[in-house]
């Protein structure tokens, strides 16, 4: 899973929305400084073209979630 956090709004900057393909059409969802969008990498997802100003975010992966099998059993481990 992917968290994303805009550090400035979008007023700051023009394109670089996030958008995300659903079986209903594209979805642009507005994201104002301080809130939080959560997707997993199954949903098909984008940046719009950055053209002006600078866009501030935080990114945070939970490669766990999506890569279970990386994960190595703890020492001694025993079911």
């Amino acid at each position: 899973r992917t968290m994303q956090v805009p550090l400035n709004n979008e007023s700051d900057y023009d394109g670089g929305r996030l958008v995300f393909a659903t079986k209903d059409g594209l979805v642009w969802p507005t994201r104002n400084a301080g809130s939080a969008t959560l997707h997993d990498s199954s949903i098909a997802h984008g940046v719009s073209l950055h053209t002006r100003g600078v866009r501030y975010s935080l990114f945070f992966l939970d490669a766990l979630s999506e890569a279970p099998h990386a994960v190595p059993e703890p020492a001694g481990h025993t079911e």
